[in-house]
């Protein structure tokens, strides 16, 4: 899961490469980076996707609530996303039982 589209075709384009094509990467909110991210032409030799990255904000809040207590969380920063997550589903959020 990336920050923002061009990670998440950098991603894709390692796990074509390794011939793990089949794990589901999801897009994270569009940030800005202050760094450049010269590694992104790597990604874009890539045939164009059928269909845009799906939110990583949903798929992370439907396998929490799909494998309850069976959720590790490792996030580093941004943490823009895991801020999403708990404007999006505060309840869950709120304590650390049930994910």
């Amino acid at each position: 899961m990336g920050q923002y589209t061009g990670e998440s075709a950098d991603c894709r384009s390692t796990f074509c490469e390794t011939g793990k094509d089949a794990i589901p990467i999801f897009a994270g909110i569009e940030t800005t980076s202050k760094v450049p991210l010269d590694h992104a032409r790597w990604a874009q030799g890539l045939p164009p996707r059928a269909k845009p990255f799906g939110s990583s904000v949903g798929f992370i809040l439907e396998q929490i609530r799909r494998y309850p207590n069976q959720i590790t969380l490792i996030a580093i920063a941004p943490l823009t996303n895991i801020g999403a997550l708990i404007e999006r589903d505060p309840e869950t959020f709120g304590s650390s039982s049930g994910w």
